[in-house]
């Protein structure tokens, strides 16, 4: 999933637009692709029957009305908590979205960057594991539900963990997966030769000419994350990224890309 050279970047809805609707939820999702994004990104993590769910943080205290980790929850707990109301009134009653309810929303209108999420994501991972905490559960379950949708758009799957890459290469060989990088991107070159990835995903500090150069040798999409203002935006277009996550859709409509 690549915006080619001499053409304007990707557009990605982050957190499925999270400006605009409540994060990571149909009503965002619905929006986004109203607004005509190339691919909604998506924060995606196991509930305790190993059902993957739209979910940016390790627990639902944030983002809904209740509390306690995502992966001690099972998928019938969690639909009955509200994800809206925390963000405005109007989306009362906005539900916890599963990823294959997501995709068949997104079905014939975009693409979805999945974003793999386990534990807190501050330490790599290391057996043992709790079952509800197994890497191999969330990709089983993710793999699964890309399987059961008939999508017709690109699918990217990312994560900042190459280990869950590398499960996911193991379970779907034809994926399209991408290395996500806050502070550094070493060991990139390490983790392409793992498994084969096909983008980076940078944070927009890491954005600049000599690390999109070294990403361009390796012959990797270059997508960058989080543009939150026009401005970054045009800074992002100049230095010929191939894609870029927004939370506000609406600013893409803004942007000069010629």
């Amino acid at each position: 999933m690549t915006a080619g050279r001499g053409r304007a970047p990707l557009r990605f809805a982050h957190r499925a637009g999270g400006a605009r609707a409540p994060e990571n939820t149909l009503a965002a999702c619905a929006e986004s692709i109203r607004l005509g994004v190339d691919a909604l990104e998506i924060d995606v993590r196991a509930t305790a029957d190993g059902v993957p769910v739209l979910m940016h943080d390790e627990s639902v205290d944030r983002t809904t009305n209740g509390r306690g980790p995502v992966a001690d929850l099972t998928l019938d707990r969690l639909k009955r908590l509200d994800a809206g109301t925390w963000f405005h009134p109007r989306f009362r009653g906005e539900r916890v979205a599963t990823l294959e309810e997501t995709l068949d929303l997104a079905r014939g209108h975009c693409g979805v960057n999945i974003e793999l999420k386990i534990g807190q994501g501050r330490a790599p991972l290391s057996p043992p594991f709790p079952r509800h905490l197994d890497p191999a559960l969330l990709v089983h379950g993710v793999v699964a539900a890309m399987t059961r949708v008939r999508f017709d758009h690109p699918i990217i799957v990312s994560s900042f963990e190459p280990k869950l890459l590398a499960l996911t290469r193991a379970a779907r060989a034809d994926v399209h997966l991408g290395l996500i990088a806050k502070w550094t991107t070493r060991g990139l070159s390490a983790a392409h030769r793992r498994v084969r990835l096909q983008s980076v995903h940078l944070h927009t500090r890491l954005a600049v000419p000599r690390r999109l150069s070294a990403a361009r040798r390796l012959g990797l999409s270059i997508f960058v994350w989080s543009v939150r203002d026009l401005n970054l935006m045009q800074q992002m277009i100049t230095l010929g990224v191939d894609g870029i996550m927004c939370p506000d859709p609406a600013l893409f409509a803004q942007a000069r890309t010629a």
